[in-house]
C-alpha cells in the first residue's frame, strides 16, 4: 500500500521501504532484512500462497524476518460485493493454521512464535499471526 510506505517514512525516516505485488515481486535475492504481509495474504488465491512464501524467504537476507497474517480456517474461496459497508466487492482465500504453518516452513522458515487469534464481533474465523526466520 502506497498510503502505508508513505506512513512507515514519516515514522522511520532512516529507513528504507519498498513497494510491490506480493504475487509477483522481481526484488534482488537477500535484498530484505525483513518482510510484513499483514491481512494481505488472506484475499490472494491460497493456489499462490506458497510461492508468494518462497519469494519472500528468496528476498530476505539470512536470519532475515517475515512477519505475517495468514487465515487459520480452510476456505477454498468466498466473494462478498460489499465489505465493511462499502461497495467494494473482497475475497478470501487460505488454507487452515496447520497447512500453513507446514507451507511456511516448507518454503525455508524457522517459525519463531504463532498464535491463532478469534476475529472480534461481528466477524467471524480467526487469523494465524506468525514470526518466522529465514534458514
Amino acid at each position: 500500500s502506497s498510503k502505508q510506505v508513505e506512513l512507515a517514512r514519516r515514522l522511520a525516516p532512516k529507513a528504507t521501504f519498498r513497494e510491490g505485488d506480493m504475487t509477483n515481486f522481481d526484488f534482488a535475492p537477500e535484498f530484505f532484512d525483513g518482510v510484513v504481509s499483514w491481512y494481505a495474504m488472506i484475499h490472494v488465491p491460497r493456489e499462490k500462497h506458497g510461492n508468494i512464501l518462497r519469494n519472500v524467504h528468496r528476498v530476505l537476507r539470512p536470519s532475515g524476518v517475515a512477519l505475517v497474517c495468514m487465515g487459520a480456517g480452510d476456505n477454498p474461496y468466498e466473494r462478498a460485493a460489499t465489505f465493511m459497508g462499502l461497495p467494494v466487492p473482497m475475497g478470501w482465500s487460505h488454507f487452515d493454521s496447520g497447512s500453513n504453518l507446514s507451507m511456511i516452513r516448507e518454503s525455508g522458515f524457522h517459525i519463531l512464535q504463532s498464535e491463532v487469534v478469534p476475529d472480534r464481533p461481528p466477524h467471524e474465523g480467526a487469523h494465524l499471526y506468525v514470526l518466522a526466520r529465514a534458514e
